[in-house]
């Protein structure tokens, strides 16, 4: 397992995806073990494979519920991986997941989109009177204008944002993957109002190059940024269920809607493949409606 882990290492994989991998190839382990008694990696075949992802097919969450679809591809994903480089490098002979199919992952419209007018509310919540309102609203601005991944706005740094030029650069993205975003007016004064006025406040004197800063001047979890999200919302009258993430679908959607083309939004959020990008072109129901009414030529009898 450690030449394995230097492999991916090699590979310039992220250390939580290290730990990720392991922890999954461990529980690969314990069904070979408990389940089958084999001991030895040489002993595995396709079928023991098939078996494995059978019972992650009808394996159960914590709480009860399937495990989802894209959680079972992670686990057969790191399997591939171990198995290739176990042949790659004379460990065994031949690959048992060569035939591994992963599971077919469905595209579903991103759910709980906010509509402007509640992205209005919510940008309107935090107190701009107090270091935390104010750092609250700069994080929110930066949601909205970028789409950023909340993992990547915990790892922005101070010298990320370019206020002169408009620009927020994101480092280390998924995929391992630099980019440039551009920033809206109001989200680019924002940060130049936490930088000059906010920052230096919570930073508390520690040396550190974080942008945003928690209540005690370190950088933020991906927790934090989500339990600054949900306190916001009650006030906003937001019922339906808000995630960092959605203020991504949010400002994708909403650029789309506007008329951005599908490219530019790819670009923004990072994303790899078009095809991942183009499941905002499904616009939601309403959309649809108030078009068919006002184009479809029976509507206009």
């Amino acid at each position: 397992m450690v030449h394995f882990q230097e492999y991916l290492q090699m590979r310039n994989f992220k250390d939580q995806s290290v730990k990720n991998y392991v922890s999954r190839l461990r529980h690969f382990f314990s069904y070979l073990n408990d389940e089958l008694n084999i001991q030895r990696l040489g002993e595995v075949t396709p079928e023991i494979i098939n078996g494995y992802q059978q019972q992650l097919f009808t394996a159960t969450t914590r709480h009860g519920r399937p495990m989802a679809l894209q959680s079972q591809a992670a686990y057969l994903i790191s399997l591939k991986t171990f198995f290739r480089f176990l042949v790659q490098h004379d460990h065994i002979l031949y690959n048992p997941t060569a035939l591994l199919e992963l599971p077919r992952r469905d595209r579903n419209l991103p759910r709980s989109i906010l509509t402007k007018q509640e992205v209005q509310r919510l940008l309107a919540q935090p107190d701009l009177g107090t270091l935390q309102g104010y750092r609250d609203r700069t994080i929110l601005e930066i949601f909205y204008a970028t789409g950023i991944r909340a993992r990547e706005m915990r790892q922005l740094d101070v010298y990320d944002p370019d206020i002169s030029k408009g620009t927020l650069m994101i480092r280390d993205g998924k995929g391992n993957k630099d980019r440039v975003v551009p920033l809206t007016a109001t989200a680019a004064e924002f940060i130049d109002g936490y930088l000059h006025n906010v920052r230096a406040k919570l930073l508390r004197g520690g040396p550190t190059d974080t942008l945003i800063l928690s209540n005690a001047g370190q950088r933020l979890s991906v927790y934090c940024l989500q339990h600054y999200l949900q306190r916001y919302l009650p006030r906003a009258k937001i019922s339906k269920p808000v995630t960092c993430h959605v203020l991504r679908h949010t400002c994708a959607t909403h650029l789309l809607a506007g008329g951005a083309d599908i490219r530019y939004i790819q670009q923004l959020l990072g994303h790899a493949s078009l095809a991942t990008t183009q499941i905002y072109t499904r616009v939601e129901i309403s959309d649809l409606k108030r078009a068919h009414r006002k184009y479809h030529p029976r509507e206009k009898f």
